[in-house]
């Protein structure tokens, strides 16, 4: 999955990230998130501007309400060089209380004003009991 957003001009320089070989792993193997498991989700993100970009932020969110799963803290990139990428893992923990069904993350990168760098990318996964 690759997903590119061209942005204007900040500082100077036009930026454009990319985001791509996204994995979503449970513990039990593929994109299922069993009670009382962590999976990990995981990614590259690809400078590929002229310069370097400070302060990048990753994000991730879920498409649809999920109650008693948590996503591990995000941290912050604090430089990007240009032509440079950086492998980024994220942490799901399901509690004992998830209901099956379907949902999604959403995952995208910001500035540290909140100006968004990325389109989402949509990563499906199932939930089970």
């Amino acid at each position: 999955v690759e997903t590119k957003r061209t942005l204007g001009s900040l500082s100077g320089l036009k930026k454009d990230v990319r985001i791509v070989n996204v994995k979503f792993l449970g513990t039990s193997g593929g994109a299922t998130l069993s009670s009382g498991e962590t999976a990990t989700v995981s990614y590259d993100i690809i400078n590929v501007t002229s310069g370097n970009i400070p302060m990048l932020v990753p994000k991730m969110e879920f498409k649809h309400k999920a109650k008693n799963i948590t996503i591990s803290p995000m941290q912050s990139i604090v430089d990007l060089p240009s032509g440079e990428g950086v492998r980024y893992t994220v942490t799901i923990t399901a509690g004992e209380r998830i209901k099956n069904g379907d949902n999604a993350v959403l995952l995208y990168l910001s500035a540290d004003d909140g100006a968004t760098f990325t389109l989402m990318n949509e990563l499906p996964f199932e939930t089970r009991k």
